[in-house]
């Protein structure tokens, strides 16, 4: 079944990084994360979770256990258009992704 959404690359390495995938531009790791978001996208919205409008117009879905992940989808402008998978997030805003984490947990880290 064809994804209810664009899958942009960047939602695809978002996704890689978050799993702990290879971090790869084009390949095997990429083409099958980009078939697993799809099943996500036919999953999340045949759910009967209810989506989450967000301020900036975009939609956020959330995944299934274990993972639950966040997805941001910006809705289609034109009726021809599919909607656009942007952003892949974990599961909690207070989370951070594994490539973000301190080495030292007692050890305040700042990104600029």
């Amino acid at each position: 079944m064809k994804s209810p959404w664009r899958i942009t690359g960047h939602a695809v390495r978002q996704y890689l990084a978050i799993t702990g995938g290879d971090r790869v531009h084009r390949g095997l790791a990429f083409d099958r994360a980009q078939r697993e978001l799809g099943e996500f996208a036919i999953e999340s919205t045949t759910s009967n979770r209810t989506p989450k409008e967000l301020d900036n117009g975009s939609i956020q879905y959330r995944g299934r256990l274990p993972l639950r992940l966040r997805f941001i989808v910006i809705p289609h402008r034109l009726s021809n258009e599919l909607p656009v998978l942007v952003d892949v997030l974990p599961d909690h805003e207070r989370r951070q992704k594994p490539y973000q984490r301190s080495a030292h947990p007692a050890r305040k880290v700042t990104f600029k």
